[in-house]
């Protein structure tokens, strides 16, 4: 019976130690992500709400799948900005990802 409850608090260490490296990664993701869209040149004065989806390749290279917002122009604008960028981080985050944005502009 000890044995199994120290192999399950392994276990449990190990799962906890590796979410909380995901939900860093993804911190840093996302700060990276608003860095590149911090000076997008819009002329809203409201906050919105974007969903971006990009694929991650093992270079830390973005590749926009599809970005959801209600005006065109800030669509066109974020592909712009993330398609093709490289993250700057000193990790690899490979990978596909869906990320709701909230941008005041």
């Amino acid at each position: 019976m000890k044995k199994l409850v120290v192999i399950l608090g392994i276990i449990f260490i190990g799962l906890s130690s590796f979410t909380s490296v995901i939900d860093k990664t993804d911190k840093v993701l996302v700060k990276q992500i608003y860095a590149m869209l911090d000076d997008l040149p819009l002329e809203i004065e409201e906050e919105l709400l974007v969903e971006v989806r990009l694929i991650i390749n093992e270079q830390n290279r973005i590749k926009v799948l599809f970005v959801e917002a209600e005006d065109p122009l800030v669509r066109k604008l974020i592909r712009k900005r993330l398609d093709k960028n490289t993250l700057a981080i000193p990790f690899k985050v490979e990978g596909a990802y869906r990320l709701p944005i909230r941008i005041k502009v």
